[in-house]
């Protein structure tokens, strides 16, 4: 399967590897790299996926048909659960062939983070491999947390690689 284009690309905004869309969750703001994302939805009804890890909140399809697990950041970080208002979206977003749908509280806008404007995690001890955030933007004079999205969906990239040889669609939600 083909990396599908990133929003970004579609957006013809060329090299995107500094630009970040932001978003809020539990009144933290986060960023993600654009290149990672490849729409924005409402939130809407999704199929329930009995058995799924108690953040999933079911499974999303899109109108080509493609159908994929909606995680609740709040409830992956271990931070409560999202309160689902007329704000909240999900974020889909691509992890090479496998594609997630977050859900935050709202989004924010896309932000241009070079170097300059990037402090890594200061993991004072702990194990940098478990933390969900790798770094903090500064965006005027807001800061944001920069969002390791191959922490956060960890279980779910690994489960999804486990379950790749029986074709199952629904592996990456188990």
């Amino acid at each position: 399967m083909a990396r599908p284009k990133s929003i970004g690309n579609e957006l013809g905004l060329g090299n995107t590897r500094d630009l970040y869309f932001t978003f809020k969750a539990g009144g933290v703001e986060y960023a993600l790299c654009l290149d990672r994302m490849h729409e924005v939805r409402r939130f809407t009804t999704t199929t329930p996926a009995d058995g799924a890890a108690p953040w999933v909140k079911g499974i999303m399809t899109l109108d080509d048909g493609t159908s994929f697990p909606v995680i609740d950041l709040l409830a992956r970080l271990g931070l409560g659960q999202i309160e689902f208002t007329p704000y909240t979206v999900i974020a889909v977003l691509d992890l090479g062939a496998n594609r997630f749908g977050l859900a935050v509280d709202a989004l924010g806008e896309v932000v241009h983070l070079i170097d300059d404007n990037v402090q890594p995690l200061a993991t004072f001890g702990a194990d940098p491999s478990n933390c969900f955030v790798t770094g903090f933007g500064r965006v005027g004079d807001r800061i944001v947390s920069l969002l390791d999205l191959d922490v956060v969906l960890q279980d779910e990239i690994a489960t999804t690689r486990r379950g790749s040889d029986d074709d199952s669609d629904f592996d990456a939600a188990f």
